[in-house]
This record gives structure tokens, sequence and C-alpha cells, in this order.
């Protein structure tokens, strides 16, 4: 924000204000330099998460995004460009993964206390669990304050009250990563109140009780990464319910017509959880039932469920995360309608295989969204010449395709926009155990955007489409070995050089 050319009563008109004093060495008076009082003015504080895709979810949860509440799509996009501002402001720093963000103690210790009046209250309680053992002094008045409550860590942090706090204005309750053995439902909180519920990560739960039921205000809950087996019937009377999270759960058993009575539910996510109980076409069927269902992220292990989301526009016209696993038919069709999937932005595909796929299948003005495109284990494959088509593509891993011989075998690129958008975006490149492969392309290409590259145990690759000129923004070159260096064939010294100096050899096992 520029400070020039404000003046004290506009800037009094503004109902919300960061302002940020650097290099302050003396007392001053805020009223002088017509700064209005926080008092004066709601007070927000966002919690982040580290993903960026949890922080932009619990953002729309609290209304943060509320401009597009019925639109998660431009949600998230509006959620995204927040986190590149914020980022260019240096109040959020990227995480140590992908797709993380995390926030400079000395930012979250100021707005934290800015939030809690200057200290003297405790509205907002953000605490690890080694320091949880201090909660237990508030006396019953202050924890009637608490708003917000977010604890982490390797603990069971019910255990750490002599009593049982009561917190009857909780709206967002997020305990994650500790080991806590139950539910929550009567620690805390009052359920009409709750509207935010993340226990992602606490690997003691292991059933939800029928309880949440009685949480009938709930927009939100994630519950990634517990072991909980099954969903009780009582989930069906969560009719304001927008976001259900049961990520990495191994096998989750879901009783029939629980999902369809989720009328609300806007998103929707199963990644790397096996459904039991209930077939899986009878949940797709339930989710496209759903009328303000937008985003489905979801596992599918037969051919009768492609099948399903193929024939169904709802479904596709949904889906933002497709995984598929163990399927041989019915994927040619697949990669023929992911122009349809105007959402889709990951799709992993496993243990598969398929007849090929030509770019004639492809209409010249097919666009496709995939941002991120993972195959393992994809047999018959020759080449992916239909990536011209999705100019979108940041993340791509190529592992175990024994037929694959070049990503991109055709010369023939269509027009000349199609050709300069290939690999335009692409930023991570992982090809792995890829044994015929012999070249990702037969001409060289503009890589403007590309971070990452790792090549293992891919014996016949001679050459890469790389130029010094291509390789602006490349961080790393990672290998099985130094080998790899003088297994390539190089148009110059100097590109051989760039590599060279960005190399790092790692193991890995996949």
């Amino acid at each position: 924000m520029a400070w020039r050319g404000i003046c004290g009563e506009e800037l009094k008109a503004w109902q919300e204000l960061v302002l940020l004093l650097d290099d302050v060495w003396e007392r001053i008076d805020l009223l002088k330099l017509a700064v209005p009082s926080p008092n004066s003015h709601e007070c927000k504080i966002i919690f982040t998460t580290q993903l960026e895709e949890e922080l932009i979810l619990l953002w729309i949860a609290e209304g943060f995004l509320a401009e597009f509440d019925c639109n998660i799509h431009e949600a998230r996009k509006q959620g995204e460009d927040i986190i590149s501002t914020l980022k260019y402001a240096c109040l959020l720093e990227n995480g140590e993964k992908d797709d993380t963000v995390k926030m400079h103690d000395v930012i979250r210790g100021t707005a934290l206390w800015l939030a809690n009046d200057h200290g003297d209250t405790m509205r907002f309680i953000v605490r690890s669990y080694s320091m949880t053992t201090g909660l237990e002094v508030y006396n019953d008045p202050k924890w009637k304050e608490v708003e917000k409550l977010s604890m982490w860590g390797g603990g069971d942090v019910s255990t750490n009250f002599s009593q049982k706090p009561h917190c009857p204005n909780l709206v967002p309750l997020l305990i994650r990563n500790t080991w806590i053995q139950a539910f929550p439902t009567e620690a805390f909180v009052l359920p009409s109140t709750v509207k935010v519920l993340d226990f992602s990560s606490n690997y003691g739960i292991r059933d939800v009780p029928s309880e949440i039921g009685d949480f009938v205000n709930l927009e939100h809950m994630n519950l990634y990464n517990t072991r909980i087996r099954k969903l009780p019937e009582e989930l069906k009377n969560l009719k304001k319910l927008k976001v259900l999270l049961l990520d990495r759960m191994h096998v989750l058993e879901f009783p029939e017509k629980v999902i369809s009575g989720l009328l609300s539910l806007q998103a929707f996510s199963t990644r790397r959880s096996k459904i039991g109980g209930i077939d899986e076409n009878v949940l797709l069927n339930e989710l496209e039932g759903l009328d303000r269902l937008q985003d489905i992220r979801i596992y599918v292990f037969s051919t009768s469920s492609v099948d399903k989301i193929l024939n169904s526009p709802k479904l596709q016209r949904c889906m933002c995360e497709l995984f598929v696993t163990r399927v041989h038919s019915s994927l040619r069709d697949l990669f023929s309608s992911l122009g349809n999937m105007k959402h889709l932005e990951t799709l992993t595909v496993d243990a598969c295989e398929v007849a090929e796929t030509p770019r004639s299948l492809f209409r010249a003005h097919d666009y496709i969204n995939l941002r991120k495109l993972v195959l393992t284990g994809f047999h018959n494959m020759l080449d992916l010449n239909w990536l011209i088509h999705a100019p979108n593509l940041e993340f791509l891993t190529l592992a175990y395709c024994d037929s694959l011989v070049e990503v991109i075998s055709s010369e023939d690129f269509g027009t000349e926009i199609q050709k300069n958008n290939l690999f335009c975006s692409l930023s991570y490149l992982r090809l792995r155990y890829l044994r015929n492969l012999r070249s990702i392309c037969r001409t060289a290409l503009e890589f403007p955007c590309l971070k990452e590259i790792e090549v293992f145990h891919c014996g016949n690759l001679k050459k890469l489409p790389f130029s010094q000129n291509t390789l602006k923004n490349l961080q790393c070159f990672i290998g099985y070995a130094e080998e790899l260096l003088d297994q390539l064939e190089w148009e110059d010294e100097a590109t051989k050089d760039l590599l060279s100096s960005k190399f790092r050899r790692v193991i890995i096992s996949v």
C-alpha cells in the first residue's frame, strides 16, 4: 500500500488494514499519524496450514472468500491469487515441499497479538502440543472468550487438561498431528456453534461417534490421514456441510444414503482411500445427485466406475482430481474425454493397459486443463502426443512405462500457438524406470518455467530437448549417477556445463 497521498480521514474509513512499521526506534503516537485504533475495526486472522490447497479451503470455510460462495472454482482461483500476493509481500513464504506455504514466526506472533486485543484476551489460540501445559491455567471466563483454536504436536491434547475446557463460542477447531484417541465431541465445544473441524493426521482416532450428527452448523470437516474405518449414518444430518475431506484413510466404509444426504456439499475428496461397504458406482450415483457439488477428488478401481464417469456430464464437470488404478479398458475413452473435464487438474493412472491414444482423437480446438499428470506402470503406450492440448501442465511424472519411446513423437505440432504452448508451464519433469525411452521430443523447445528434472534408470535416453537459453529457471537436475551426463548427447558444451552445475545425485526407490 502506498502511504503517500492517503489522508487521515480516508484511512479511518478503511475497514481492513495491515500496517507494518519498519525501522522504528522511538515511541510514536499512532493517532497523530491518523492510524485508526484496531479496537474500532473488525479484526480477522487467518490460521495457515502448510498445504496451499488446505489453506484455501479453510479460507472458504471461514467465509473469507464469501463473494464466491456459489462457485468453489472461482474461490480457489481467488485464494491462489491472494497467496501469490502474500508471498510477494513476504507475509507468506514457500514451504519446504511443493505446494506448501509457511508464515514467519514474527508475522504470526504479531497477528495473534493484534487479534487478541494486544494480549488482553484469548480469542484465538494457536499452540503446539509442547506448549499446551499452560492452557489449563486459564479460568472459565478466559476459555469462554476463545473463538478459534488450533493445536498440533505429538501427544493427546485432551489429557493435558485437568478438566475439559468449555468454549461455547468456538467456531473452528483444528487439532492436527497429535495422538488424540477420541473424537472430541464433548471436549472444547458446543456442537451447535462449530463450523470447522480439522482432525487431520490424528492416528489415534479410529471412529466417528454418532454425536457428529449434532454438529448441525458444520460446514467443513477434514479427517485426512486418520485411522477411521467407518462413517456413521448420523453424518447425513449435516445439511450445511460444504467440504468433506477423507483422504489417506485406507479402507473407509460408507453406509448407503449418507453422502446423498449432504445437501450443501460442494467439495468431496477420498484421495488414496479405498471405498468399502458400498459399491463405487453407488457412491458415484449419490455424488451425481448432489445439486451443489462442484469439486470431486476420488480414487476409482474398476472399469465400471470409469464408464460411469464418462457417461455422466455432471461427474465430468465436477472432477478435479482423478486417480485410476488397475483398469485396462475404457482408458482410451477417458483420455479422449479430458477436454470435457474442464476442471480436471490432476490425473494419475497406475498399473493399467491401454491402446495407443492418437492425437487425432482430440479436436483441434480441444483444451485440456491438466496441471499434473502421473502415469506409472502404464503399458502399450508409445507416446503422449496429445499433451500438445495441455498448455497448463506443471508436473509430469512417467514411471515404468515400458513401451514409451518418445514423450512427443510427432514433429507436426499443429498450429504455431500449440507449438509455443507445449510444455510452456512445465515446472517439474520426472522420468523413472523408462527402459525404452529415447527422447522427450525431437525438436528443441522453450521450457520457460522448468525448475527441476529427474532422470532415473532410463538407459536408452540419449537426448534432452534443452539448450542453455531454454533453462533460465532450472534449479536442479537430479539423476541416479554422474554417468547420466556422459550417456546423453549434447547440442553444445555450454548446455552440458549448465546441467552439470545443477546435477544432484539421489538414490530413490519407486
